[in-house]
This record gives structure tokens, C-alpha cells and sequence, in this order.
């Protein structure tokens, strides 16, 4: 594609740019020669909004969401800023082709100010729970100014503060290299501005919560990049990518070398190099962009993807305008509708230059594509929004995936469901009802329910193993037909409800539909039954919890804690993950909550004189709150910053109750509770066993004047249900305390 003429007068790019970040020397690898495309990549255009397109910003912070479908963008500074001039204190994202201001700006429908304010040279990756905002600088450098250490989570509507300045992470401050994979955060280099400022060369991985160093200074473990700022990093489906940067005037000239770290860094883990300074690939460079290219259909299209960059020796800077993409070891060089060979100049590019210059680069792993935002040497300088992606249908437009993945949905929070033994369901507020089970003759209580993504759907489950869907809700099997060791108890779905497991008391798992099993807990030989699972954010893993309060943490699940050493003073209930997947909370029969990693206490009900015990918790959707339910009439207490009321009571209306569960003859011989069949007793420590008489049958038939006992609730995240103690033996224990 020829280069067009400029006929306005252009606004002048000047090398200062970069402030201090100015390196010795341009790039002696010289132009690399174009080659033929590995596939048909191809570039589209998509609208910048005036207002986002007017700054001629630089070095801003760019990242998709974990669901990726949206794009977040913060802070930046002009490119005609001088040092010391403030940075850009904005949040905006892009979804579907449009921009949209969320806070720090003066565009309507904007809020004022975010979170994080100020910030230039910091690093956004796609981390656990949301977008990632570590460090940067409130003004440009080139003088004494603001640095920050601290750590920031935008989970979709607003900014929040993981960890304050010095508190946790890296000692890096400006200019590091950062990339996630949804689950983690990796970040390396950058530089120390308190030291010098000086380049460092240690690597640091954030699980949600912490940062935990990796390699380099201070752990003695050589990382094998040498220190170096301005890199760029990208996960490419297997590992992470790093490639490139450099240091300070009088320091390194910038590298062209590429290394590689695995998926689940751990202390004591070195990066490994896959080709040397010069060897292969792109020029040296830095400041380049990186971003994932999602192609799950087809192995040859997905990898890494890097874009431009430049090397600067004042007063000269020379802009790459290359694409590559690293898939399985290797570059290969990919086409753009813009010349590739680099532009070398002092005070501006030259007359009739196109391309984007310092583009930041965000990977959609929903649509498999790529947002571009850089500088359009062809506008005067005007920042630009390009869309790449692979040309499926030969209409010289960037497609998407052959089939596009589903995008989870976003629950409002703003209603729950309460399910009883005998299958009725309860809802309230914005909770849909779509049918229940009171009236049918079961083979044994439900114990557990979970609600579809939708939330225009749900699954009830019975002790036996039986599965029913109600809603758009799908059904992908049970496990009524197998022989059982131990009744099921809990059930949780996957991110798009295309699957579920279910779990024994006894810890085995059953995967159905698009679920996948990450291990069990059935051959450990428990002290406790299993009562409740949680699924991660991803679906590639999931959390088991044992009345005594043991967690058991499969795949990708990390483990933060539990309550298996202290004395309880009942059993654990229910179990609930936080949305960033770094953090859960339990909750015991005496409504007392235990909040572990970043889950935050908002408060318990282990004070109060319950009329019947709890069985579930459910988060709210930010994580800010949680509701519990009692078994005896439907009971739901609040806690943490929740202003929803209860809903009306629910429509169509409840439905009334009729027969109670049908006992198998085994059941009606020994006079066994068939919800005492799904946690058999156990000890725990400090809590008083059930009398030994023999047990009545709970009540499963109600008069419509009565409130039903609840078996569990299910909201934003379901919880499962476990024994409800009957009336007397609850007596007898608090007449003997």
C-alpha cells in the first residue's frame, strides 16, 4: 500500500518523548527484509473518539479483560510533554468497535477521578479477577517526581486498591514488562527510579492477592535477561514471551533477544533463551507492543503477537513499524497495510509516513482479535484504533474465530433463590423462576442447586445423584444410575454452562458436559464428609471443603487457607470463591463466616440465637457482601455493603407441598434421615455430637401458613446444603452448653 501525501500541517513528535528513557544507540541489525506471511493477517480501521484521540498519548497502560471481550485503557502521557509534565489520569474501554470513557475525564458519562489517578510507564496485564494496574509515574521523566509500587484491580466498573506503595510486589517502579494469562500476572524489569534510577532484572508473579519473586535479585537466583526497561511481554497459549528493551542513556543499547517462561512460574524458575541478540526475529527495539492472538481452532494462527517500538539516541529515534508473531519457538514476520520499514528522524516523522507509532496492543480472546492504539503518523500525530485479525472469509476484513467462544455473563446481583429439600424454589428480586420439583416423588432429598450463567436458569440436585434442569439450563448427565460410595453433596457449573460437577460426601468428583476433572479427594480417606465445591473463574478448577473445615484446592484453584486447626464450634457449611479467584470464605452451622486470602469479613451470625442453622452463603458479584440462609423458614440475613432488600414473594406463586420425598425400603428399615444420608456424623473438635436416639424425619410437608426449611441458596455462586439437625437434638445441645 503506497504512502499517501500529507497535505495539513503536522504537529511536531519531538525525540523528548521518551523523557530519561533514551538509549545509547539506534539499532545495528539495520531493516529486516520482508517475508512471505504465514497466514492472511490482515488490519482494520475502528473509531477513536475526539476526546481519547486529542491527547497524542504515549506509553499508556492497555490490557483485556479475563473475559476477554473488553478492552481497558489508563493514563499515558502527550507526546509533546516536556519532564515533569503531569501524566493522563483517564480510564477508558472498548468493546465492539467503541471507545467509552469510565472515570478520570470530563466526558459525560464518566466518574471523577480513578482509583489509581496519574500514571504514565506503568504496567496493565490480564490478571486474576480483572485487569491489573502495577506502578508508574505521575508525571513524565526526566526530573524528581511521584513513583508508585502499588497494585490496582478494575473489575469491570471501577478501580480497587490490592496492596498500597512498598506494601507488596516488585521494586521496579516505571517502564516494567508485564503479561497474564487470566489465572496470573507475570511482570519483569523495569526500572528502580530510587536507585539511580537503575534497570533491574528480577521477575515477579501475581496470584490475585500477592506477588511472590520468581528469579533474580535478592532470591539468588539468576532470571537470565539481563536488567533491562521497556521490554515487551506477551503470553502466546503455552508461555510467556519476552522480547527486546534496553536501559538508560549511558547504559546497554537495546536487545533483540527472545526468552521464555513457563505457565506456573515458581521461585527458583529462570527464563530460558530461545534465540540470542540479532539471532532471529525482530530488530532490537524497545517499548514495543505484545499481546496474545487467540486462535483455539487452529494451532498455526495463535501465538504472540508484537508491534513497533523504537530505539532513541537524542536527538535521533528511529520507529518500527513491523508486526511479527512468535508460535512454537520461532518469529515470522507478518504483513501490514503500511510499509515495514523503519523511519529514522530527529524533530518529526517525515512528510507522507504512515503506520502507528508505540502502539499498545490488547488480545481478545472471545473474538480472536487484536486492538491496536498508537500514534497515526499518518494524522498528525492523532492517536488511532486498528482492529487485527486473520481474513477468514477473503474479504480483506479482520474476522474473528471460526466460531466465536462464549462470553460468560455478568450477574447484577440483584436477587437470589432459595431451594428447599423436596425441590420447591423460591425467588427474589431480579431471580427468574423457571420450575421446581415440589410435588414429584423423589428418590431422595435435593442437596445442592447451581444457577446457570445467565441466570434465566438452574440445576437441582438430589443425594442420589440425580440432576434436573429447569431454564435454559442444559442437561449433561448424572450420576443416579451409579453405584455410590457416599451420596453426592454439592454441585458447581462451569463459566458458560455447557457442564457441571458433582461431588460426593466422600470427595469423589464427577465431571459432565464441558467440565473437566482436575482430581478428587475420594482416596484420601476424609475425617469429615465433603459438604460444598466451588469452581474457579476459568473452569480449570475448582475447591472441595470438608465439614471440619479442611480445603482442598484442584487445578488452576489456589489454596489460602482453612479452618481444619481451630476448634469450631460447628461444622462448615458452605463454601464461596471471591471474583478474583484469589480468596473464599466459609461458613459454619452457627453462621460463623472465616475469610481467607482477599476475601474481606463484613461480618457472621455466630452471635445470634439462630431459630435453625445455616446452610449456604452466596457472595454479591463485587465481592463486597454475602448473604446467608438459615434451614428453618427461609431465613436470609445480609452482611457487608449490600443495600438490597428482599424481593416480593415470589411469582409465579409458590408452589404448595404435597407429598414428602420417597423413601428407598432400605431408608424406611433403618428409620435413617434422608438428609442425614448426605453427611454422615463427624467429629469436630469443641462441638458436641447429635443425640444418639433415633432420629425423626425432618418435616418435607408444609401448610401454606408456614415458611418451607431451606436446603440451599443459590445467587451470584451457589452453595450447598448439608444435614439440618432437627428441633430437638438442636435443644438438647444448648440445654447441655
Amino acid at each position: 500500500m503506497p504512502e499517501r501525501a500529507r497535505t495539513s500541517p503536522r504537529r511536531r513528535l519531538p525525540a523528548s518523548g521518551v523523557g530519561v528513557l533514551l538509549l545509547v544507540a539506534t539499532s545495528t541489525a539495520g531493516a529486516v527484509a520482508d517475508t512471505p506471511p504465514p497466514a492472511n493477517w490482515v488490519m482494520g480501521a475502528t473509531s477513536t473518539p475526539p476526546a481519547l484521540a486529542s491527547s497524542m498519548r504515549l506509553f499508556p497502560g492497555m490490557a483485556a479483560d479475563p473475559v476477554g471481550d473488553t478492552v481497558v485503557l489508563h493514563g499515558g502521557i502527550a507526546a509533546t510533554a516536556a519532564p515533569g509534565d503531569p501524566a493522563l489520569a483517564d480510564t477508558w474501554t472498548w468493546q465492539d468497535g467503541t471507545w467509552t470513557p469510565r472515570c478520570g475525564t470530563s466526558e459525560p458519562g464518566a466518574t471523577a477521578p480513578c482509583g489509581p489517578g496519574q500514571r504514565v510507564h506503568h504496567g496493565l496485564a490480564t490478571g486474576p479477577g480483572g485487569v491489573i494496574l502495577f506502578g508508574g509515574a505521575e508525571n513524565q521523566l526526566g526530573g524528581p517526581i511521584p513513583v508508585h509500587s502499588d497494585t490496582w484491580r478494575w473489575t469491570g466498573s471501577a478501580w480497587t486498591q490490592v496492596c498500597a506503595d512498598g506494601a507488596c510486589g516488585p521494586v521496579a517502579d516505571v517502564a516494567m514488562a508485564m503479561a497474564g494469562t487470566g489465572t496470573r500476572a507475570v511482570l519483569f524489569g523495569g526500572l528502580d527510579v530510587h536507585a539511580g534510577p537503575a534497570p533491574v532484572d528480577d521477575t515477579w508473579v501475581f496470584d490475585g492477592a500477592t506477588w511472590t519473586q520468581v528469579c533474580g535479585t535478592g532470591i539468588g537466583t539468576p532470571c537470565g535477561p539481563t536488567a533491562r526497561a521497556g521490554a515487551a511481554m506477551a503470553w502466546d497459549g503455552e508461555q510467556f514471551v519476552l522480547f527486546g528493551g534496553g536501559g538508560l542513556g549511558g547504559g546497554p543499547a537495546p536487545s533483540g533477544d527472545t526468552w521464555v517462561l513457563g505457565p506456573d512460574p515458581q521461585p527458583g524458575d529462570p527464563w530460558t533463551q530461545v534465540c540470542a541478540d540479532g539471532a532471529c526475529g525482530p530488530a532490537a527495539r524497545s517499548f514495543a507492543g505484545a499481546a496474545t492472538l487467540s486462535r483455539p481452532d487452529d494451532e498455526t494462527r495463535r501465538g504472540a503477537l508484537l508491534a513497533g517500538g523504537g530505539t532513541f539516541d537524542d536527538p535521533v529515534q528511529t520507529q518500527h513499524r513491523d508486526q511479527w508473531l512468535f508460535r512454537d519457538g520461532s518469529w515470522a514476520q507478518l504483513p501490514t497495510p503500511w510499509p515495514s520499514t523503519p523511519l529514522t528522524f530527529e524533530d518529526g516523522p517525515p512528510d507522507g509516513s504512515t503506520g502507528l507509532m508505540l502502539p499498545r496492543l490488547a488480545g481478545l480472546a472471545t473474538t480472536c482479535q487484536v486492538v491496536l492504539l498508537g500514534l497515526d503518523l499518518g494524522a498528525m500525530g492523532e492517536p488511532a484504533t486498528r482492529l487485527g485479525g486473520w481474513d477468514v472469509d477473503g474479504d480483506g476484513v479482520p474476522g474473528g474465530c471460526d466460531e466465536e467462544l462464549p462470553v460468560p455473563p455478568r450477574p447484577s446481583g440483584r436477587g437470589y433463590r432459595l431451594v428447599g429439600p423436596d425441590g420447591g424454589v423460591f425467588d427474589f428480586g431480579e431471580a427468574s423462576f423457571t420450575g421446581s420439583l415440589a410435588g414429584t416423588r423423589l428418590n431422595g432429598p435435593v442437596v445442592a442447586a447451581a444457577g446457570s450463567p445467565t441466570g434465566r436458569g438452574y440445576w437441582l440436585v438430589g443425594a442420589d445423584g440425580g440432576v434436573f434442569a429447569f431454564g435454559d439450563a442444559g442437561f449433561f448427565g448424572s450420576s443416579a444410575h451409579l453405584d455410590l460410595r457416599r451420596p453426592v453433596s454439592a454441585v458447581t457449573a462451569t463459566p458458560w454452562g455447557e457442564g457441571y460437577w458433582l461431588v460426593g460426601a466422600d470427595g469423589g468428583v464427577f465431571a459432565f458436559g464441558d467440565a473437566g476433572f482436575f482430581g478428587s479427594a475420594a482416596h484420601l480417606g476424609l475425617d469429615a464428609p465433603v459438604v460444598a465445591v466451588a469452581r474457579t473463574a476459568t473452569g480449570e478448577g475448582y475447591w472441595l471443603v470438608g465439614a471440619d473445615g479442611g480445603v482442598f484446592a484442584f487445578g488452576d484453584a489456589g489454596f489460602f487457607g482453612s479452618a481444619a486447626h481451630l476448634d469450631l464450634n460447628a461444622p462448615i457449611v458452605g463454601l464461596a470463591p471471591t471474583p478474583t479467584g484469589a480468596g473464599y470464605w466459609l461458613v459454619g452451622a452457627d453462621g460463623a463466616v472465616f475469610a481467607f486470602g482477599d476475601a474481606g469479613f463484613f461480618g457472621s451470625a455466630a452471635h445470634l440465637d439462630l431459630n435453625a442453622p445455616i446452610v449456604g452463603l452466596a457472595p454479591t458479584p463485587t465481592g463486597a457482601g454475602y448473604w446467608l440462609v438459615g434451614a428453618g423458614r427461609g431465613g436470609v440475613r445480609v452482611r457487608g455493603r449490600q443495600l438490597l432488600r428482599l424481593g416480593r414473594r415470589p411469582r409465579p406463586p409458590r408452589p404448595r407441598r404435597r407429598h414428602r420425598p420417597r423413601l428407598t425400603h432400605a431408608q424406611r428399615s433403618s428409620r435413617k434421615d434422608p438428609v442425614r444420608t448426605v453427611t454422615p456424623r463427624w467429629r469436630v473438635p469443641g462441638h458436641r455430637r447429635p443425640s444418639t436416639s433415633t432420629p425423626t424425619a425432618p418435616r418435607l410437608a408444609h401448610t401454606s401458613t408456614r415458611r418451607p426449611e431451606v436446603a440451599t441458596i443459590a445467587g451470584w455462586g451457589t452453595c450447598s446444603p448439608v444435614r439440618r439437625r432437627d428441633r430437638m437434638a438442636r435443644r438438647s445441645r444448648r440445654a447441655t452448653a
